[in-house]
């Protein structure tokens, strides 16, 4: 017997590319119930002048530790108040939402 099945809600939005395009199409299709993983060098996002995610997905965005750790941006990021997440944190959000799209 299995234990309580989880809700599934939403879409999971991995941000992989630094484009100002990528974060822009993403955001266009990105609505409640989903949230935001930035990962490999999606994570420069956070270094961009202005900087800014709608309040509707602030709680709900995430950076990958490992990637801005790779790139010299952890402490950056943490001075910033971003969440930082590690592959667990990852792994909880893959499993709680319904579908995942990368962006690139």
């Amino acid at each position: 017997m299995s234990g309580p099945a989880e809700e599934h809600t939403g879409c999971l939005h991995l941000v992989a590319g630094d484009r100002r395009r990528t974060l822009a199409d993403c955001l266009a299709h990105a609505g409640a119930g989903d949230a935001l993983f930035f990962i490999d060098a999606g994570v420069f996002h956070c270094l961009r002048s202005g900087f800014e995610l709608p309040a509707a997905l602030r709680e709900s965005a995430w950076f990958a530790e490992a990637d801005l750790d790779a790139r010299g941006l952890l402490a950056a990021a943490l001075d910033s108040g971003l969440q930082v997440a590690d592959d667990t944190v990852f792994v909880r959000l893959l499993k709680q939402h319904r579908h995942c799209l990368t962006w690139k």
